[in-house]
């Protein structure tokens, strides 16, 4: 440091001493020091406090959250400002290097995995575990409250509270689950299912009954083998699924069995949603070919889409007078034929075996004998005074999906190794963090045995792999997507479509309808699957040339050339998330943009570099230049930074939020806001320049692809962990990258450093 840099220094601590300011308690070294002055003291010192923030005042100690926004300023790039002195890398390296080891604490060699609070399953996890414990879809949107949310994500630990209401609530659904899966007497005639996927067209294997167009003439077929001769009951259950616009197509939907006509339906745009038909039919033993054929009626007008059956399944029940019986698969899923009692004498001893399993599943690790005994004695208690075995698995069963065990994730820590500071935690405890993580639910056979085996570590990868590559991970796909990039909203957010686009309001609601907003939806899940599946850079959710839209969405987008419901990859100008309807819609208002928004999301969602909030009693947009008439939207937003308090904030959204300014509220393109030609350019903070929406995808994806990086790192983390990332999980944040860039920023290679991160794997105990 300087004789002048000295003098300074010295000057400052006495005159902060004379003021019984608090000095650091660990003294600044010179060079950070000179470094602050160099790149800060400008800004915040000599009594200078923008942001509210007085580096040169500040006590190594005891303000640690001061440095901890200084820290994250410095390690995001926002600071220094563009037009500021750039950093020169030794220097930033040794300013991050200081607060980290300084101020803030942070133990690269040991880091902290942080505090998690225990979790109770939300309702998608509640839902979801059900289904997969059960096998039944319990509707829980309808049961229980809406979870709260925290960090933007509503699996949060710290907010997952439960009221003496919610307890209540669970306690009667727990009544109600256990009535539908276990009631008396459960005991039928065999049934023979066949769904739609079963159905398959022999001359395309791409045809089955999941959609049978009218338009096409085809004919689906599945064979089943029936063990007994006899009368069975035969149930075909389908809807009708297509745009409302489609209402004068119509076709002709035949059932037969071997050939023989058994139904014919003639259905039309305008008939009920829902159809069922049901007879008696006569078969012999063996196998049987069930065909359901397609003869097209009239036309569909031009433009209005395609009609068509989606069958749910085909049933057959019987023979009927057979000595044969069957349970259904909830009731098996708890108490299994090996199980099932064949006199009274074996009913507690069946009921131990029943409730010893049973609880291994719905709490998601082996319990004690204290306490199966318990649950024993409650299931034979039941049982006595009902003289049913059924009644007891019933008690016990509720009792079992009412404990904390069960709505709670509870975790165990191993016993810490020679050498460790924070202990890992035990292979039950990763299989239920992995299950909920990806698949929002329960483990799986394959999860609980390698935890039983203590195995699931040393298969880590192969396991990760297999749970991505599992249907079920659509559930993280939709839970993880709809709430980091707002998918969720584009179907419950309120527009009004008819003042966006200046039409009549039948008109409005016509074109931007509930069809339309849940292909908005799938198309942002559809990209995001894709490029996780495919193993490809997390960037091509930006910088992507390529979409996902079925005729309905492309019409809208003013794309052609795409037909049908089905969702497939469309390449051109609507490639990436920043140009979907679930972001321009989801970042705008009612009635108009919200450059705000748009600016804001890029901001946190993207890059992790959220302005502070907004001061108290900022004037809203639409008073901004009051009394001045026509003003286009960035005129507006010209008027509006004149306010010192919006400026700051303002020049990080504005330029960004601008760019999107082509596309309206609801996300169709235009030219013109008003009468004023509209300019898409602008200029970040950071000093990148751009023209449009597409030069700016290329910044995010070239020059701040190392924000995305971290930012997805941070979000991913948050959803896997139920609680916010903190400055102490830098260490894991910046492995986490680092294993990504060397995979070419593959999306699936961040779930594998997330899993194996040590905040995923480790616990303070």
């Amino acid at each position: 440091m300087s004789t002048l840099g000295h003098v300074v220094f010295l000057v400052r601590a006495l005159l902060l001493s004379l003021l019984s300011l608090p000095l650091a308690a660990a003294p600044m070294p010179d060079e950070i020091d000179e470094i602050l002055d160099f790149y800060c003291y400008d800004c915040h010192g000599y009594g200078k406090k923008e942001g509210d923030i007085q580096l040169d005042s500040l006590d190594t100690e005891t303000h640690r959250e001061h440095w901890e926004r200084a820290w994250l300023n410095v390690r995001t790039g926002m600071m220094p400002p563009a037009d500021g002195e750039p950093w020169m890398e030794k220097d930033r390296k040794a300013l991050l290097n200081w607060l980290e080891r300084g101020p803030l604490g942070i133990d690269r060699e040991n880091p902290d995995p942080g505090r998690v609070t225990i979790r109770r399953l939300n309702r998608q996890d509640y839902r979801h575990t059900i289904r997969d414990l059960l096998g039944i879809d319990f509707n829980t949107a309808e049961e229980f409250p809406p979870d709260d949310t925290g960090y933007g994500f509503d699996n949060i630990g710290d907010v997952l509270t439960i009221s003496p209401l919610l307890a209540e609530r669970y306690l009667e659904a727990s009544r109600k689950i256990m009535d539908t899966v276990i009631p008396d007497q459960e005991a039928k005639l065999p049934e023979y299912t066949i769904r739609a996927p079963g159905f398959v067209s022999s001359q395309d294997k791409t045809q089955t009954g999941r959609f049978i167009e009218f338009s096409l003439a085809q004919t689906v077929t599945a064979t089943r083998f029936l063990p007994e001769e006899g009368d069975y009951r035969l149930d075909l259950r389908f809807a009708l699924k297509g745009p409302a616009e489609a209402s004068q197509q119509s076709g002709t939907l035949i059932l037969r069995i071997n050939d023989d006509e058994v139904a014919r339906k003639t259905l039309e745009g305008n008939s009920k949603k829902n159809h069922r038909f049901q007879k008696t039919v006569s078969l012999p033993k063996g196998e049987h070919r069930f065909s359901l054929e397609m003869l097209p009626g009239r036309a569909a007008a031009p433009g209005t889409g395609e009609l068509g059956a989606v069958i749910e399944q085909l049933s057959l029940r019987g023979p009927a007078g057979s000595t044969r019986r069957t349970y259904p698969q909830p009731y098996l899923r708890v108490i299994p034929r090996e199980l099932q009692p064949a006199h009274k004498e074996e009913w507690s001893l069946k009921s131990r075996e029943v409730i010893k399993r049973f609880t291994l599943l719905a709490w998601r690790r082996p319990a004690d004998a204290e306490l199966i005994d318990r649950l024993t004695a409650i299931a034979d208690e039941a049982a006595r005074r009902h003289n049913s075995f059924e009644a007891g698995i019933r008690q016990a069963g509720t009792a079992i999906l009412t404990s904390p065990r069960f709505l709670l994730r509870k975790e165990t820590a191993l016993p810490l190794r020679e050498g460790e500071t924070y202990p890992l935690i035990d292979e039950w405890s990763l299989a239920n963090r992995l299950s909920a993580f990806l698949w929002n639910s329960m483990p799986d056979q394959e999860l609980r045995q390698h935890a039983a085996q203590g195995t699931l570590r040393e298969n880590l990868t192969q396991e990760v792999n297999r749970m991505i590559a599992s249907p079920k991970s659509q559930r993280f796909v939709r839970n993880f997507v709809g709430q980091w990039l707002l998918a969720r909203d584009v179907e419950s957010i309120a527009m009004r479509p008819e003042r966006v686009l200046k039409i009549s309001f039948g008109e409005g609601q016509k074109l931007f309808n509930r069809n339309l907003r849940k292909d908005m939806r799938r198309e942002t899940e559809a990209l995001f699957n894709h490029v996780l599946q495919e193993k490809l850079p997390a960037i091509e959710l930006v910088s992507g040339n390529y979409t996902f839209l079925n005729e309905r969405l492309a019409k809208f987008y003013g794309i052609s050339g795409v037909r049908g419901e089905e969702l497939r990859k469309v390449e051109g100008s609507r490639g990436g998330l920043l140009t979907q309807g679930t972001f321009l819609v989801a970042t705008s208002n009612p009635t108009r943009t919200s450059p705000v928004k748009r600016g804001l999301f890029v901001l946190d969602n993207l890059l992790g570099t959220p302005p502070p909030p907004a001061p108290p009693d900022v004037p809203e947009l639409e008073e901004a230049g009051h009394g001045k008439k026509n003003l286009s939207m960035r005129e507006r937003m010209v008027e509006h930074r004149k306010n010192p308090d919006c400026r700051s904030c303002h020049q990080r959204m504005d330029p960004i939020g601008l760019a999107f300014e082509n596309f309206t509220a609801i996300g169709t393109w235009r030219d013109r806001d008003g009468k004023a030609e509209i300019d898409p350019s602008g200029e970040l903070v950071t000093g990148e320049s751009f023209s449009g929406v597409d030069e700016l995808k290329q910044i995010l994806a070239t020059k701040k692809r190392a924000d995305f990086h971290r930012c997805l790192a941070e979000k991913l983390l948050t959803y896997a962990l139920g609680r916010g990332v903190e400055y102490y999980d830098a260490p894991a944040i910046d492995e986490i990258v680092r294993r990504v860039e060397a995979k070419d920023g593959a999306l699936h290679e961040a779930i594998h450093a997330i899993v194996d991160s040590v905040p995923f794997q480790r616990t303070r105990g």
